[in-house]
């Protein structure tokens, strides 16, 4: 154990041993102030109290309750804490047995809690895995062409995890697209790449002829059956310049193809499991919430636990096929029958000691990236408020291979002519001419304003079907649109059922309209950030901001007085207004490393290693930061009353760090923070994880 002095003792030894460790307390400085001042637990005198397990001596004891209360000591019994003080007040509960562990000024906290991951995603299957590296289309390709004959396929697909679809992907005159990548690897065997964000996928032509029409059979997806068969799917698929699919395909569009599993799941071994606990442990993080549970995977964690190798508390918010509930002759989607399903699961593990489900996820609407790299741009897809602008871009020779040269003035001509005669610029013929003519495709001069992933009266419907059977809802949630359509449900919810319903949560809200925080704050929403994004990241903010705000060139991409600027990810702007921001960090995308004080120091930071700031204005201080990880998330998925904060009666789940990092975001010492250490993780009392 790093720096952690640990002393196994019989009762002649206790009283030598307390007192040496008392005496180098007194000499030491009481843990500084973290508030003006730190209210310092008050302990009862001593008295006569069954002896704890392990007590806890010289810390930094930082509770994480609302009061940010330090305390030196802390003590635990069995799976509780039934002590949390002073050095002095601990000998009360010294016993024959009692372990005493010196932290010699170390950092406790609760031990963490992730309200957005995917659990499954943090260990690497025996698959095929890109593990999120921006690869140049030439190594792309010849990566996944070395997996077809390391790996078996899925049903005859290759199926590759860890795509990175926002990085990389630079086209060579041989390989200028996608598909010619993945082409290059194989023209037989069908190939998808899954999105690390779980949003896109990239295919080669195998897998384009796989496309099936209304009726099951397969018509291919090509130009012709994108302005036919599919033409409802259009703004989901890359193309060229001549309208042929380039390969890249988002959000419904990857059914089209249909690959035998989107998710990857089923290929993670069962004996892979424990690793989840390990990666958990030593990442310092004892609850998780599940963000997209398919129900079928829940057996998984039910064995690890009955093998006792389960160190975690799992929260499953339960997302089921609803094309496995849909009426035969109206293809709705019967709620009523999905409701028992999910009542059924809940009920399976209501006395579950480690797992839950009662908790439901809805998809609100889709993701905010554009692809500036097809022709015309694919826009993106998020719901919004105000209509995405039609920037034009060139490639360039130099990162990130393209630049903004102007927009498409959709109010002005020839816009408003194609506008009000579309049919007449949908040929090959008249799109070659258009462009010749006026610079860009004519497609650019459609208005978007995105999409909601449901129709607003299934998402009302199902959403007061799950409040009104008391399941917690988690609302996928990225546009200012999508967030307000959230928002007004969960007000209306709020107003049938008051206090009654169990939490409410959107997750993600990459764009937040200043009204929608006020509502946010009125109603008491929880709003679950991943903090990471929160940098700039000027190859990504090229797939975002060109497309919301407009922009000249990189130098103008992080004006802070653009819309996009003052309305992404405005965690400050939530905590003012009175909403509850709890931490997600959406593991395996970008990495399978759930990586928590990384995201701390994004946080309280918003800074990239150049020292650009993504809105200064929005940044929280280290104690929300915290917060969001501990007392917040434990309300939120409803364990508040046994974790989240180190009190007496709580559950003995908590972290030995090897650096104060409230101390360290003080000074500004970012990258530090960011590589923040855990000692130790004990688990329901349990030492789970130590640092050699």
């Amino acid at each position: 154990m790093l720096a952690l002095h640990l002393v196994r003792h019989f009762r002649p030894l206790a009283g030598l041993v307390l007192a040496l460790l008392l005496a180098g307390c007194n000499q030491a400085q009481e843990p500084p102030a973290v508030a003006a001042p730190p209210k310092q637990e008050v302990s009862a005198p001593v008295q006569q109290v069954p002896p704890a397990d392990t007590v806890f001596l010289n810390g930094y004891v930082y509770t994480a309750d609302a009061e940010r209360t330090v305390a030196q000591a802390i003590a635990v019994r069995r799976d509780r804490i039934v002590f949390v003080g002073s050095n002095s007040d601990a000998r009360a509960f010294v016993g024959d047995q009692t372990q005493i562990i010196g932290l010699d000024g170390k950092m406790v906290l609760p031990g963490l809690h992730d309200t957005h991951v995917h659990v499954l995603g943090l260990v690497q299957p025996n698959a095929c895995d890109l593990n999120s590296e921006p690869l140049p289309l030439e190594q792309l390709s010849a990566q996944v062409k070395a997996c077809l004959g390391q790996f078996p396929l899925t049903d005859g697909w290759l199926m590759v995890n860890q795509w990175n679809f926002a990085a990389g992907n630079q086209a060579s005159a041989v390989l200028p697209t996608l598909r010619a990548a993945l082409d290059a690897a194989s023209n037989k065997v069908p190939i998808l790449l899954r999105g690390n964000d779980g949003h896109h996928a990239a295919v080669n032509s195998a897998a384009l002829k796989r496309a099936t029409d209304a009726q099951g059979k397969r018509v291919g997806l090509s130009a012709a059956t994108l302005e036919s068969h599919f033409g409802a799917y259009r703004e989901y698929v890359g193309v060229g310049s001549d309208g042929t699919p380039n390969g890249a395909l988002s959000e419904g569009a990857r059914l089209l193809v249909n690959p035998p599993d989107l998710w990857g799941f089923a290929q993670l071994d069962p004996a892979q499991m424990p690793l989840l606990s390990r990666v958990l442990a030593w990442s310092g993080i004892t609850s998780v919430q599940d963000a997209a549970t398919p129900p079928d995977v829940l057996p998984l964690f039910e064995a690890l636990a009955a093998q006792n190798e389960m160190n975690f508390r799992l929260a499953a918010t339960l997302y089921p096929d609803f094309s496995a509930y849909r009426d035969a002759n109206s293809g709705a989607v019967r709620i009523p029958l999905v409701l028992a399903g999910l009542r059924k699961i809940r009920d399976q593990y209501k006395d579950h000691r480690l797992i839950k489900a009662g908790a439901a996820k809805i998809f609100i609407d889709g993701v905010l990236e554009g692809d500036p790299y097809a022709n015309p741009p694919t826009l993106p897809n998020a719901a919004v408020l105000r209509p995405y602008r039609q920037p034009l871009f060139k490639a360039t020779a130099t990162e990130p291979g393209i630049e903004i040269t102007g927009y498409v003035e959709l109010e002005e001509e020839p816009c408003r002519t194609v506008q009000a005669r579309a049919a007449r610029y949908a040929s090959a013929v008249q799109v070659k001419k258009f462009r010749a003519e006026h610079g860009f495709h004519p497609r650019q001069c459609e208005i978007s304003y995105g999409r909601l992933e449901h129709d607003e009266t299934f998402i009302r419907n199902y959403m007061h079907a799950l409040a009104e059977d008391g399941f917690a809802i988690h609302a996928h949630a990225i546009g200012d649109r999508a967030v307000r359509v959230a928002v007004a449900n969960f007000a209306e919810l709020r107003r049938e059922f008051g206090g009654r319903t169990a939490p409410f949560t959107i997750a993600h809200a990459q764009l937040i309209h200043p009204n929608d925080r006020r509502r946010i704050g009125a109603l008491g929403l929880y709003v679950a950030f991943t903090f990471s994004w929160m940098s700039p990241n000027p190859g990504y903010d090229l797939l975002v901001t060109p497309f919301i705000s407009r922009v000249k060139d990189m130098d103008d991409l992080y004006d802070p007085g653009s819309y996009m600027m003052r309305n992404a990810y405005p965690v400050q702007g939530v905590l003012k207004a009175g909403g509850i921001v709890v931490a997600g960090s959406d593991a395996p995308v970008d990495t399978r490393d759930p990586r928590p004080f990384y995201h701390m120091a994004l946080a309280v930071s918003r800074a990239n290693e150049a020292g650009q700031v993504f809105n200064a204005a929005e940044r929280i201080s280290i104690h929300d930061a915290i917060a969001a990880y501990t007392r917040n998330a434990a309300a939120a998925m409803q364990q508040a009353n046994l974790t989240g904060t180190l009190a007496v009666g709580r559950k003995a789940d908590l972290i030995v760090l090897n650096q104060n990092i409230v101390e360290l975001a003080e000074r500004g010492e970012f990258a530090r923070l960011a590589a923040t250490q855990v000692l130790t993780t004990i688990f329901n009392g349990k030492t789970v994880f130590q640092s050699n």
